[in-house]
């Protein structure tokens, strides 16, 4: 753009300036967000090569700007929040995770130390050793759905004892419920 133009969109874009702030205005909440947003429309007016220069369709032009610019500004505003979210959930998250584990490894290991030789043997075999049913059932005498039966047992003894609310043990206990239906109509 050569002076005379840059002049006459810069008295255009007065003209249309006080508009410009009553439309940024309704669209965004701060006071000076709507000064920053006119005062980026009048940069980008500056910066542009061809800008529309009958005075209708430049109102358009400037507050299309404006409208683009809020857009951009909210769509960045929702990412950074978003991302806060994730690295504020993730640090409070892991810093009690070490504490949680270590309670919870000592919690499994009294609750093995507490069940009789042959369970302790199922569990370590299948979790540990992560052997099959078939392969368990293989060196214990034990019949492979007695094998799978047992180790539901334990499983479900282990998260009752294990769990510390109200409702875990209701989840676990309705769980059972439905467990113990399901076998009854296979039998």
């Amino acid at each position: 753009m050569d002076q005379a133009d840059t002049e006459r969109c810069w008295n255009l874009f007065l003209a249309h300036h006080r508009q410009l702030q009553v439309y940024v205005r309704r669209l965004v909440d701060a006071e000076h967000d709507t000064t920053d947003i006119v005062h980026e429309v009048a940069l980008r007016l500056l910066n542009q090569p061809s800008v529309p220069s009958c005075n209708e369709s430049f109102g358009a032009w400037c507050k299309a700007v404006a409208r683009h610019i809020v857009l951009q500004q909210r769509r960045t505003l929702r990412y950074r929040r978003a991302l806060l979210t994730e690295i504020d959930a993730a640090r409070w998250s892991d810093a009690w995770r070490a504490e949680s584990l270590s309670t919870v490894r000592l919690a499994v290991i009294r609750q093995l130390n507490d069940i009789d030789p042959l369970s302790r043997e199922l569990l370590l075999r299948r979790y540990v050793l992560e052997q099959t049913s078939d392969e368990i059932a293989r060196d214990t005498k034990l019949s492979s759905a007695a094998v799978r039966m047992r180790l539901m047992r334990l499983r479900d003894a282990l998260a009752e004892s294990l769990g510390d609310s109200d409702n875990d043990r209701d989840h676990v206990a309705t769980s059972r419920r439905r467990r113990r239906a399901r076998s009854a109509r296979y039998q």
